[in-house]
């Protein structure tokens, strides 16, 4: 199986169990593969404990830990695949707080469904290409 056949694994990172079940719902839909963490520190343990993503999707605000810090742990541990920052802060005020960490894309949870559907081509391309 090629892999532009195989369903893409994504992490989904977000503290509000909703966003995670409406996200998880639509993505699997998407014919992807959806493994969901409530805070920073659980996406970092999951990430330390070996699971293989194509993706991460993480919220910037949630508690234990914040998705920058979070973001800035799992790229210590070598994780060099997409992250995508999911919030509904100001994409400025988001580029302030990761500083020289990069990330794939920035989504507005206002919009979410269209940005998801671009999230899952933008991931396949990348797969195909990579």
């Amino acid at each position: 199986m090629g892999d532009s056949e195989r369903k893409i694994n994504i992490l989904l990172v977000d503290d509000s169990v909703d966003i995670l079940n409406i996200c998880k719902d639509f993505l699997e839909k998407l014919n992807t593969n959806v493994f969901t963490a409530e805070n920073g520190a659980e996406a970092i343990d999951k990430i330390r404990d070996g699971l293989n993503v194509d993706a991460i999707i993480m919220d910037i605000e949630m508690p234990v830990m914040d998705g920058v810090s979070a973001i800035q742990k799992i790229s210590t541990l070598g994780y060099k695949k997409c992250i995508f920052i999911n919030s509904g802060i100001s994409t400025n005020k988001i580029i302030k707080m990761l500083g020289e960490y990069k990330v794939s894309g920035i989504l507005n949870k206002s919009e979410l469904s269209t940005e998801l559907i671009e999230v899952v081509k933008k991931i396949k391309n990348k797969i195909d290409l990579g």
